[in-house]
């Protein structure tokens, strides 16, 4: 009995999966971010993002996400709002690779 009850949890843990997001955000928001901040602009010409005065450069790949959807556009980013981004090592340089939208009194833990 011990053996079916242990395979059954074991199997349910591992078949659902689960996200852990940061208190206050959808489960699909990672736990933490590379840089928070106030997005100060998006330059799609020449591929950047400028938070809090520092630039760095979008991957090719880029996804945005809001708390209302889990997959936005660039076009769902106003300078102003506050955002959370992770960050892909290059073989030679950083690159953004997910923009995530915080609510506007989003505090890092």
């Amino acid at each position: 009995m011990n053996r079916f009850f242990l395979t059954t949890i074991l199997a349910l843990v591992l078949g659902t999966g689960y996200a852990v997001a940061a208190p206050g955000l959808p489960e699909y928001y990672p736990e933490d971010f590379a840089q928070v901040g106030n997005l100060v602009g998006v330059n799609t010409q020449d591929n950047f993002i400028v938070v809090d005065d520092v630039s760095t450069l979008l991957a090719s790949d880029l996804k945005v996400h809001t708390p209302a959807t889990q997959f936005g556009t660039l076009r769902s980013l106003r300078p102003g709002m506050k955002v959370g981004i992770t960050l892909r090592e290059g073989a030679s340089r950083r690159t953004v690779s997910d923009v995530w939208v915080l609510p506007a009194g989003y505090k890092p833990e």
